[in-house]
């Protein structure tokens, strides 16, 4: 185990906690109590699945041997997940999550919720230190990171990380669910930080990578900037759509929320802008958009949207509203495929570059001071890392924004009272935040060679959309039945108009 002078956060090879794992005592604790642990995770994405095996890995250990980061290969019955794994071992272990006990006593517990192994993991990154096990290394690496911070506390529970705040200085991000290679979230934060210089993101300030012989680095953490912020944009226009439909807000706060969306689509085109920056590191040089890349989009799309019209197609067998509107959407089929195919036939034009690939109002702050901040480049959670790295057209990232603004309307006629009045409200709403937010971003993107030109980038947003749309009647008609109108309605209103469903 070697770190960098002055670095207090490692040991000897050999310490107590990873020889006790890699003992036999070890080893039949995983087999039984960590299995089942694992199972009851929020982030552990095989609830489903049977496991198989979980293999452990101690890559390095932390706090003098009381500590060991962990990595655990799950075996399943399609395939192998890999999870990271910090684990502690203490007697005293109230409000920890306890996974299992050691055969000294002592309490196995999951180091992701422990406060003080996160800060020695953020000091590991600004000491920029080595620790080096027998299942290979982890590399820390930081810039920025304050000497000192407060004490940290986790926040909200997310589905697949764990996000610890250091007072109003720091966030740090453990990655539970791992997959090789660059971590989307880091390589895009870090690229904007230190390339583009991008201020409306928070600013990457450090990273924990997992190397070894033959394998490829893997993220296991990384710190960023706190960004002081009021929620997320999500929030935010749920509670102002709700006032509008109470009656509690007026014209003045509609054309706020517009001017706010205006922002929003010009923060979204600024992204663009920074992630098209020429640059010699290819994981981010711009390439021109060509007619393979037209033809392979149309293929895709045309793809992913064939199995929503088998599960529309049923729907429609039913009766009700629902069966009613899915009877609609099959008659409206050949107009909304034409617009996917259209795509090919025009000349290519503007660039490939990466994107946000999950772009929504969940991944915006508004800040303290009303502007707004994006967050979360992880990429869509369904893709692979290749399709998540993958350069792509910007308006991909518009469509699932403009998707996202109907949903904010749609779901707060949802949650009325009355929702047939609330309807009209809803929809002047999502008229004018879609148009506001489409007017900051072409003003924005108007003087960037990234755009294509206007023909093939209004056919591109509707492919975009009617993609985008299509998952989602799959998704709602397979898990939230009574959402599936939301999207039922924008693919609807895609093939009678087309644009901003």
């Amino acid at each position: 185990m070697t770190t960098p002078a002055g670095t207090d956060a490692a040991a000897t090879a050999g310490d107590d906690l990873c020889a006790t794992l890699n003992g036999e005592a070890g080893r039949e604790l995983v087999r039984d109590a960590l299995q089942a642990y694992l199972a009851t995770r929020r982030w552990f994405g095989a609830k489903e699945s049977r496991i198989e095996g979980v293999d452990l890995t101690c890559a390095a250990a932390m706090q003098r041997g009381r500590a060991a980061l962990c990595v655990a290969d799950v075996a399943l019955a399609g395939g192998v997940q890999r999870y990271f794994l910090p684990l502690t071992a203490g007697r005293d272990a109230e409000g920890a999550d306890i996974i299992g006990h050691l055969p000294d006593g002592a309490a196995l517990c999951d180091g992701g919720t422990d406060m003080a192994l996160a800060g020695d993991i953020l000091h590991a990154m600004r000491d920029g230190a080595l620790l080096e096990g027998d299942g290979g290394a982890v590399r820390f690496e930081g810039a920025g990171i304050p000497p000192d911070t407060e004490t940290p506390r986790p926040l909200a529970a997310e589905q697949s990380n764990v996000s610890i705040a250091f007072g109003r200085d720091v966030i740090l991000k453990i990655y539970r669910r791992l997959r090789a290679g660059p971590q989307p979230d880091v390589e895009i934060s870090r690229h904007l930080t230190c390339a583009a210089g991008f201020a409306h993101a928070p600013a990457w300030l450090g990273s924990a990578t997992l190397t070894g012989a033959g394998q490829e680095p893997t993220t296991l953490a990384a710190a960023f900037a706190f960004v002081a912020n009021r929620g997320d944009a999500w929030s935010h226009f749920a509670r102002r759509l709700d006032a509008a439909i109470a009656g509690d807000a007026g014209p003045a706060d509609m054309a706020d929320d517009a001017a706010l969306c205006r922002l929003l689509g010009v923060r979204t085109g600024g992204l663009h802008q920074a992630l098209a920056k020429t640059t010699d590191d290819p994981a981010f040089a711009p390439v021109a958009v060509t007619q393979d890349d037209l033809k392979s989009w149309v293929a895709e799309a045309a793809a992913d949207v064939e199995e929503t019209w088998r599960m529309i197609a049923q729907a429609a067998a039913g009766s009700g509203a629902l069966a009613d509107l899915a009877g609609d959407l099959v008659a409206a089929r050949p107009a909304l495929d034409a617009k996917i195919a259209r795509v090919a036939r025009l000349a290519p034009s503007g660039w490939r570059t990466r994107i946000h690939g999950d772009y929504h109002l969940g991944q915006v702050l508004v800040t303290e001071g009303g502007d707004l901040a994006i967050i979360d480049f992880e990429g869509e959670p369904r893709r692979d890392l290749a399709a998540r790295r993958a350069k792509m057209a910007p308006l991909r990232d518009v469509a699932g924004m403009l998707r996202s603004l109907d949903y904010a309307a749609r779901a707060a006629v949802l949650r009325a009272d009355d929702p047939k009045a609330a309807a009209p409200v809803a929809d002047a709403w999502h008229a004018a935040a879609a148009q506001g937010f489409l007017a900051g971003y072409r003003s924005e993107m108007a003087r960037s060679d990234a755009d294509p030109d206007a023909p093939l980038a209004a056919a591109l947003l509707d492919l975009f959309l009617v993609q985008k749309a299509a998952y989602e009647v799959a998704y709602e008609l397979s898990n939230r039945p009574d959402w599936a109108v939301v999207p039922m309605a924008g693919l609807l209103n895609l093939a009678n108009a087309g644009g901003t469903s």
